[in-house]
């Protein structure tokens, strides 16, 4: 009797094993962890969990888009940073209103072109549906060398441009737009390094560093004039003096400069409906001209602020005046020079 009992539990133990191997084997080896059918130096890999088949999915692509994310800002520092240490110089504010670090956030979109959903498993007792997304890095590789390559002659061609520029002014637009061209390239090229690590090949000097410093130059050389017209003690022309300044261009007396800014600030009272409140506006107007007289740019901004006291209300009204021209006087010389 003892024997069949014995025997009879060896059985179920046996046959309880068996169920349990063929459990496991049920579950595909890349839910678990590294899968060989796919392995690292081909692909990357992301695998995504969700509640249905869609979510999983999705999921498995950000698990793909996360990792480049991550490991690309990575790489632009790294690289920015042994460009910097390598020019031996710290670089100047010309570029005030550009990143200064190649911090790029990489929009999904473009990240995710080339990735495929190769398999799904859906966990019966969890219930819970996973995929696997693979990017082949063959392919992408291929895809990012090309674009790269496009974006290369883009560069050179602006710094074609600015070698000819019979003006500074025209030269720094140049190398201004080769400069926002590169740091595309750059976020390309770290992609790159992520799927093909030795096969990146030399820069030929358009990096973004040396660009900017070519940039910086002459920048610098750049002058501007101000001519502020505005109410009595205003601080109007020592605003837009520091905004200037900050992106790297040298302010010059009068209106000898290459390129003038000229801007006026009103301010008037402002009657809202309110007995206990004191309301002003202001009015303002900024113009880009050029050396010959040409109006490059232009804007009339208006704003209005209020107060118990009628004049804190009106300082106050100033101050956002001067402040907003300020703004404005910036973004048109950085969209003119810049190209933002």
């Amino acid at each position: 009797m003892m024997k069949r009992f014995a025997a009879r539990t060896m059985l179920a133990l046996g046959l309880g094993g068996v169920a349990l191997t063929a459990a496991a084997a049920k579950i595909p080896a890349w839910v678990r962890g590294p899968d060989r059918a796919y392995p690292e130096s081909k692909y990357v890999i992301g695998v995504g969990v969700g509640s249905d088949l869609d979510a999983a999915r999705t999921n498995a692509r950000a698990e793909i888009s996360k990792t480049f994310q991550a490991r690309i800002q990575q790489t632009m520092k790294d690289t920015q940073t042994e460009q910097s240490s390598a020019a031996g110089k710290r670089r100047g504010p010309a570029l005030g209103t550009q990143k200064s670090e190649l911090n790029t956030t990489v929009s999904t979109d473009n990240l995710l072109e080339g990735v495929a959903i190769k398999e799904t498993w859906f966990d019966k007792k969890g219930k819970k549906y996973y995929a696997l997304a693979l990017l082949d890095k063959v392919t992408a590789q291929r895809s990012l060398s090309s674009q790269i390559t496009d974006l290369e002659e883009t560069i050179n061609a602006r710094r074609n441009e600015a070698r000819r520029a019979a003006t500074p002014l025209a030269k720094s637009r140049a190398l201004a737009q080769a400069l926002t061209v590169s740091r595309s390239r750059d976020e390309l090229a770290a992609r790159r390094r992520l799927v093909d690590p030795a096969g990146m090949a030399d820069l030929n000097g358009n990096t973004s560093t040396a660009l900017e410093q070519d940039l910086n130059a002459v920048i610098g050389g750049l002058r501007v004039a101000i001519d502020a017209e505005s109410v009595k003690d205003s601080r109007l022309k020592d605003k837009i003096t520091e905004k200037v300044t900050s992106l790297g261009f040298a302010v010059a007396d009068g209106a000898a400069g290459a390129l003038r800014l000229k801007a006026t600030l009103a301010v008037e009272p402002f009657d809202r409906g309110h007995p206990q409140w004191k309301f002003y506006q202001w009015k303002g107007n900024v113009q880009l001209i050029d050396a010959d007289g040409k109006v490059l740019g232009g804007s009339t901004p208006s704003g209005q602020e209020g107060q118990l006291i009628d004049e804190t209300a009106r300082a106050k009204t100033t101050e956002a005046g001067e402040d907003g021209l300020a703004q404005e006087a910036g973004r048109q010389l950085s969209q003119y020079v810049f190209g933002q």
